[in-house]
């Protein structure tokens, strides 16, 4: 019978049988890679809002990690939009245009981490471009 409990035990499965595709199709170098791992990225995303919205109706179905408010989510929400949309430039070949938006970003973030991972991205894109 359905329940909260056997939609956030499905959802989670389908989010685990998702990373595991993403990766396969990652290793097995499927045209368009990038492409399609953004897509299961974003279908991750959703399926995310949905725990989101089932978590807020009942709050003890909420995994403890989740239960309270990391230190630095505006941090993480906003490296998250800034990747999303270099991401989208990248893909249109607008890698200048995904390396200044991880240059607005590293001028506006202050956590060292979120930092670290904005300038791996704009290695990774400029490597990408001088390779």
């Amino acid at each position: 019978m359905a329940s909260p409990e056997s939609v956030i035990h499905r959802l989670s499965a389908a989010s685990t049988l998702l990373n595991r595709a993403a990766g396969e199709i990652r290793d097995a170098g499927l045209p368009p890679a990038r492409t399609n791992i953004t897509r299961i990225g974003k279908a991750l995303a959703e399926i995310f809002e949905i725990e989101m919205a089932i978590h807020a109706a009942h709050p003890h179905l909420r995994p403890d990690e989740l239960r309270e408010k990391s230190p630095h989510s505006d941090s993480e929400r906003r490296l998250t939009a800034a990747m999303i949309e270099a991401l989208d430039h990248e893909e249109r070949g607008g890698v200048a245009q995904a390396v200044d938006i991880y240059r607005v970003y590293l001028d506006q973030e202050q956590t060292p981490r979120h930092r670290e991972i904005a300038q791996g991205e704009i290695d990774r894109l400029q490597r990408g471009r001088d390779g």
